[in-house]
């Protein structure tokens, strides 16, 4: 298993209004949760296809209430390359995993690590995932009320 990188960082509250967040970062309004969770004020995800392809290969996940005490916020960012199957599995499984790992053990690195690998280990086994030539960069954060931990 080759390491990770995991960032354990202090996380300060954001200041200014939601609607400040959205002009600073150019998020559609319409794609903001306004309901804090934690330290985090309001979130929001934005994507495009581009100008070269009429198709998206980027995926989001924001799962709110996550882990066994739901006092966490899940967030993560899938990059597909060559296709969108990679980046749809992490989607639909990674924060599953990683739910999984975090009842076993309270340490995130380990966690993160260990979920990871389980995600593509499940990828390379499965002959419907193999089958395509299709991967993903990740971001990952989890953020536990005025703490964060980011994974790349």
């Amino acid at each position: 298993m080759q390491p990770i990188q995991a960032l354990l960082s202090p996380l300060k509250p954001a200041t200014g209004s939601v609607q400040d967040l959205v002009l600073q970062f150019g998020i559609d309004e319409s794609r903001v949760s306004k309901k804090p969770q934690g330290a985090v004020k309001a979130y929001g995800a934005n994507t495009h296809r581009g100008i070269f392809r009429n198709y998206n290969e980027d995926r989001v996940s924001i799962i709110t209430n996550f882990g066994q005490d739901r006092n966490l916020l899940f967030a993560a960012v899938y990059d597909g390359h060559g296709g969108d199957v990679c980046a749809d599995y992490l989607k639909d499984n990674l924060h599953v995993h990683l739910s999984g790992q975090l009842s076993q053990t309270k340490n995130m690195e380990e966690a993160l690590s260990k979920s990871i690998y389980v995600a593509e280990y499940n990828v390379l086994r499965n002959s419907e995932l193999r089958s395509e030539f299709s991967g993903s960069c990740a971001l990952m954060a989890v953020v536990s009320g005025t703490a964060y931990c980011e994974c790349r």
